[in-house]
């Protein structure tokens, strides 16, 4: 998607403090009826659903395509009442969801479109940004996201008839306050420090969280849809600073993730491990690799396996709405309502193709997942 290089001068870029309150800041904004439902995808993040229910409204979970994890467009179609008011359209992993369809079907109903870029900044199709075809987008500089600033996000807003509301709710939020500000600070040094630490890594991380001292990306109310008292706030200038500094590399970042990516597609994974149709027609700066084994057991076992030989794996999205420990049923979803993507959350593996993955380390990762399926 389109993102200026220095984001604050933008009259259409509104800084939050991550992705969650830039959609909650979307959504206020609306002025929509109490009842009103916004349509999303299973197989997501709580952080996607959240700020639906912290809005008021109700989410409405449609069902995936297995050939890109985003949202099925019929599975869509047949969620639609006549109180859906918005559908957030996910780009999975960095890979394009059905943007063109998805418009031009919500724009004969009248509904806005949201477009979830926080996997996909800088992605194009066809030489178009995603980001730019619906109402506005939002983008996450989060924990592992393509820039992976560790905090921050932002809201791009396309319709200009809503931007009067948009700002009227900006103006009135707070700035993050300083202490918080300092933990954010502190937790790239405090990462370091754990990584060479492995045995007692966890622990620690948890400890240090308990304290205050150390942000894991959750908060506890969240995993019951609950709003914390800080969720709602304007990233301050020092934190801004960071994202603007990342921003004026992002382009050597798309370029690394496009070449890890490629190292992936080069390998021959064994069978029973299949790539996404979606991934293999397109090269893509992806935010993860995702492969999908032949079952749930086999997932498991490759990612003890893979994590003993000191890989990081990770699990998005494991249930379908992540992370585990969130209750799906304060969620409001339904188990069974979404099977391709309920099957899919027990399948899926993440590969990582972040700065630190070098093309060395990506071959040694295919390697041992080949060493792996042998050993079975």
């Amino acid at each position: 998607m389109y993102f200026p290089k220095e984001p604050s001068s933008s009259e259409r870029i509104f800084i939050t403090k991550n992705g969650s309150s830039a959609i909650y800041l979307f959504l206020k904004s609306l002025n929509l009826p109490e009842d009103s439902e916004v349509i999303l995808q299973a197989f997501t993040c709580n952080s996607v659903v959240n700020p639906v229910l912290w809005a008021g409204f109700k989410p409405v979970y449609s069902d995936i395509d297995r050939k890109t994890f985003s949202i099925d467009i019929e599975s869509l179609k047949s969620r639609v009442t006549d109180k859906t008011k918005v559908v957030i359209l996910q780009h999975t992993f960095g890979i394009p969801g059905p943007v063109h369809e998805v418009v031009e079907f919500c724009r004969q109903k009248k509904i806005f479109v949201l477009e979830d870029c926080a996997h996909a900044l800088g992605v194009e199709v066809g030489g178009r940004p995603l980001g730019i075809s619906g109402d506005a987008a939002i983008v996450s500089f989060g924990l592992e996201k393509t820039l992976s600033t560790k905090v921050g996000g932002a809201l791009l807003l396309n319709n200009k008839n809503i931007a009067k509301k948009i700002n009227t709710q900006y103006g009135s939020w707070k700035y993050m306050s300083y202490p918080e500000t300092f933990i954010w600070l502190l937790n790239p040094i405090i990462r370091i420090i754990l990584r060479k630490i492995p045995i007692f890594r966890v622990s620690t991380a948890v400890l240090l969280s308990r304290v205050g001292l150390f942000n894991t990306g959750f908060v506890r109310k969240e995993l019951k849809g609950e709003m914390p008292s800080n969720a709602l706030r304007l990233l301050p200038g020092v934190l801004a600073s960071v994202v603007v500094e990342r921003l004026a590399r992002i382009e050597y970042n798309l370029r690394h993730r496009e070449n890890i990516t490629q190292v992936y597609l080069n390998n021959v994974f064994p069978k029973g491990i299949s790539i996404a149709d979606s991934i293999r027609s397109n090269l893509l700066p992806l935010v993860k690799f995702p492969v999908v084994t032949k079952d749930e057991k086999q997932r498991d076992e490759m990612r003890t396996y893979l994590q003993s030989e000191g890989i990081y794996i990770s699990d998005w999205y494991d249930p379908v709405v992540y992370p585990e420990e969130t209750d799906l049923k304060l969620m409001r979803y339904v188990k069974g309502s979404c099977p391709v993507a309920e099957d899919i959350s027990k399948r899926v593996i993440n590969l990582p193709t972040g700065s630190y993955v070098t093309t060395a380390h990506a071959k040694m990762i295919c390697h041992e997942i080949e060493n792996f399926t042998n050993s079975k």
